[in-house]
């Protein structure tokens, strides 16, 4: 990797796997000689709603793990699928979502597991911080877009207000996401999206700001996966913005 991807990166928060995953030297697990070991992996499920509890062996390394089956008695199964831990976490989400697993074991450079990524550490403040960071750049380029072309906007309480103290006010800073969104559809701007009416568009971009609210109310409790995210929406949501984010910057630099 050159020293140009540091300077051009899209983003500055950089996550990898181990970021937002749990270590082998924090998580809970039962010994593989422990006599009740079924017992009490069957405890730490019930009591802390954990869907993995890895098994450790006699040299200290993990390869079997318990977890809850379809008729809800805890099965042991070997670690099949791995990741390493130095992943970035977009690429590991990925992962995760093409092989349909909501967890997966991470490795270190020998090949030892060493941690392990779950769907629900994407409900981490960390990958909540990333999320919010691509809803903020896509906010700049359509906002950008608007302000190059010089589109007209109905004016703002803010315009108006500081028209009467005799103030400048740029009235796309102070435009909510939605607004934004509404006024680059009035633009033929939408159309290179490849969709074939503006009305399939809005619900493809209602997604954006349904995601911009959950990250904005995440201090309050609402979180990135839940009943109507999955693991799978999110990714997807996730390859949208950043899409149409690149794809609105392009327009605006090839005028």
């Amino acid at each position: 990797m050159g020293d140009l991807y540091y300077f051009e990166k899209p983003t500055a928060v950089d996550l990898d796997a181990a970021s937002i995953g749990i270590s082998s030297q924090s998580w809970d697990c039962v010994n593989f000689s422990d006599k009740d070991k079924i017992s009490k992996a069957t405890a730490l499920i019930e009591e802390k709603r954990y869907d993995i509890v890895p098994i450790m062996g006699p040299s200290g390394q993990t390869n079997e793990y318990y977890t809850p089956s379809d008729n809800g008695k805890v099965v042991e199964r070997a670690i099949e699928k791995t990741l390493h831990f130095r992943t970035p976490i977009e690429g590991a989400l990925e992962v995760m979502v093409r092989e349909q697993m909501n967890h997966i074991f991470l490795t270190n450079d020998r090949g030892i597991i060493t941690g392990l990524l779950s769907a629900c550490n994407f409900n981490c403040r960390e990958f909540v911080t990333l999320v919010f960071s691509k809803i903020v750049r896509y906010e700049m380029a359509i906002a950008s877009a608007l302000r190059e072309y010089g589109v007209e906007t109905e004016e703002t309480e803010e315009e108006i207000n500081a028209r009467k103290s005799n103030l400048d006010v740029d009235r796309f800073e102070h435009m909510t996401l939605e607004t934004l969104q509404n006024n680059f559809r009035k633009t033929s701007f939408w159309e290179g999206a490849g969709f074939p009416s503006k009305t399939k568009y809005e619900e493809w971009t209602k997604r954006f700001l349904n995601l911009r609210n959950t990250v904005a109310h995440a201090g309050a409790g609402r979180t990135l996966i839940d009943s109507n995210r999955t693991l799978e929406d999110l990714h997807n949501v996730i390859r949208d913005i950043t899409d149409e984010t690149e794809r609105v910057i392009s327009l605006i630099q090839s005028e």
